[in-house]
């Protein structure tokens, strides 16, 4: 599985003149998109930035966040993505944990995330223009399983905890989340994730860059999933299950929607039966599903496009990916009896940042210990029970 350089390389081999990303009146080509984050890696590498350092992107979503991302890997570096609506001690936290080179925002960031720079001890950097001149960086050699990205668990808690994802692990995840949407270089992929998280990666901008699709940004934030859809001519949604029930509403005008061909919901729990229903009769267009931690890249289960969903449940184990419900001693808990999900496969991650008791904790005979306590039916469909299955 090539590196997630590669996969943009590739795609704007492919589709150059294409829109690869789009936010209200600005969009970019995949050509421009990779010679923009070349010179965003160059900028790194002449502040001193080498192979493996850790550079800490803190921006909302737009298109600036996609040239740093891939900028700060063509250098060769480790992506910390953060919030920048956290507080400033959780901020702190993050960045004392990962302790990055430099901390990327755009113009105007939040009060708070200068202050947490300046008490991490963190050097700031500003990116104000995603179309700079100057030179484009030769992409680093770094190898496929080498780290590109350490994601902190989505928790207000200032105890840190960083999820380290490979560069194989992304770019695996997102070409298998392009097989659940059934996504296309003809599609237009509009997404509420955040670009800070796994979900925003793998079925967001990372699948988009695979598919060679248009990845499209909301201008306001919160947007609602009306709002996306109809602004952006959107053939495939993926969002939160709590923002799809004004898309089934009768309110909906159906000439907003009509572009609409599936919508993907992950984000821990199950989207309402009768909106999947109205959605699919009234709107023609698929509902589905999928489940996956942070330590999975945010990838683990789903209903795929074109397969018939079971209702109620998170769908069955991607391909590749390996799922088992077990007991409290780790054996096979058997269909329709409730047990903790484990979980091994290309998508899981290398370990937590800077904790090797808690990632040797983390895993068992080579499986990922999820915490999700859930039941699988006979037909290899997960149900999600609740988050509290503790590990014995």
């Amino acid at each position: 599985m090539p590196n997630l350089v590669a996969t943009l390389r590739a795609a704007a081999h492919r589709h150059p003149e294409r829109i690869a990303i789009r936010s209200g009146t600005t969009a970019i080509s995949f050509a421009d998109l990779l010679a923009a984050a070349g010179r965003f890696g160059h900028r790194l590498s002449e502040s001193g930035v080498t192979v493996g350092d850790r550079i800490a992107l803190v921006m909302p979503n737009m298109p600036r966040y996609a040239v740093a991302y891939y900028g700060t890997l063509l250098a060769g570096a480790v992506a910390v993505p953060l919030n920048p609506a956290h507080s400033g001690s959780v901020l702190t936290a993050r960045l004392r944990d990962a302790d990055p080179r430099l901390l990327v925002v755009a113009h105007g960031p939040p009060e708070t995330v200068p202050h947490a720079a300046k008490s991490a001890g963190v050097a700031l950097c500003e990116f104000t223009d995603a179309a700079e001149g100057g030179k484009e960086v030769a992409a680093a050699p770094v190898p496929d399983d080498a780290p590109a990205l350490i994601a902190y668990k989505s928790t207000d808690v200032e105890e840190p905890t960083g999820v380290v994802l490979s560069h194989s692990a992304l770019a695996w995840s997102a070409t298998a989340a392009v097989g659940v949407l059934g996504l296309t270089s003809d599609d237009t992929l509009a997404t509420h994730f955040p670009l800070f998280h796994p979900l925003g990666q793998t079925y967001g901008l990372a699948a988009a860059v695979v598919a060679g699709a248009t990845l499209a940004l909301p201008t306001v934030e919160p947007a609602s999933a009306l709002q996306v859809v109809e602004s952006s001519g959107a053939t495939v949604l993926s969002t939160f299950p709590t923002l799809i029930g004004a898309l089934a509403s009768d309110n909906a005008p159906a000439a907003a929607l009509a572009s609409l061909r599936a919508v993907f919901c992950s984000g821990g729990r199950n989207v309402d039966r009768r909106v999947s229903e109205r959605l699919a009769t009234r709107r023609g267009c698929e509902v589905l599903q999928g489940y996956g931690t942070v330590e999975t890249s945010a990838l683990g289960c789903a209903t795929r496009s074109g397969e018939p969903p079971c209702p109620g449940s998170m769908g069955r184990a991607v391909p590749g990916v390996e799922l088992a419900v077990v007991d409290g001693r780790g054996r096979e808990a058997g269909a329709g009896k409730a047990g903790g999900l484990v979980v091994r496969g290309p998508n899981v991650m290398t370990g937590y940042w800077a904790r090797p008791r808690d990632t040797a904790r983390a895993f068992s005979n080579g499986w990922l210990i999820t915490g999700e306590k859930v039941r699988q039916d006979r037909d290899g469909n997960i149900f999600l029970l609740d988050n509290i299955w503790l590990r014995q």
